[in-house]
């Protein structure tokens, strides 16, 4: 067990790294948008959308609906990317992105699944089981199980970006 927490701070000091290279890259247009444009109304805001969205997608499942996703994805870059950079991180917002973040990817997994196939089913179960560790980490405020959560989500990740990649290739082969 300790060793699965020491590499969960590993990958947690490696992902900081990654986030910070992020930040330079929003750092202009965090510069321009206005005072009241906060990162917690960007978080608000983007789990507003995929709110409605997530059932349009499931009524009308296709892959141009996963461009929706990057747009989601963008303001999830952008309001962590401005927390940091304006010196606005709150709990309530890490936490809040952090859920959002698993349903937007269980969102995604789900109309992946829906119009690729049934190999994305493992991952929206993942995702829903992660969902289920951050309500509970956010409940008893517990730090220890985001170290124990993370060197798994690495090892799923890695594998779910293997199967998009050959679910793509065989889609083009088709």
């Amino acid at each position: 067990m300790k060793y699965i927490i020491l590499l969960g701070k590993k990958f947690s000091a490696i992902h900081d790294s990654l986030r910070f290279g992020k930040d330079r890259v929003f750092a202009p247009l965090v510069r321009v948008l206005p005072e009241w444009v906060t990162p917690n109304r960007i978080t608000i805001f983007r789990t507003f959308v995929l709110i409605v969205w997530f059932p349009y997608a499931l009524w009308r499942p296709n892959l141009s609906q996963v461009f929706v996703f990057f747009v989601i994805y963008f303001f999830d870059l952008l309001d962590g990317a401005m927390a940091r950079l304006r010196n606005q991180t709150t709990y309530f917002g890490g936490y809040l992105d952090h859920v959002s973040d698993k349903f937007s990817n269980i969102a995604l997994l789900v109309v992946l699944y829906q119009t690729v196939g049934p190999q994305f089913l493992f991952f929206i179960w993942w995702d829903a089981l992660m969902a289920t560790f951050l309500i509970i980490e956010g409940i008893s405020k517990n730090i220890v199980l985001s170290y124990i959560r993370s060197p798994f989500e690495v090892v799923v990740r890695i594998v779910l970006w293997g199967v998009i990649l050959v679910s793509a290739i065989r889609m083009a082969y088709a």
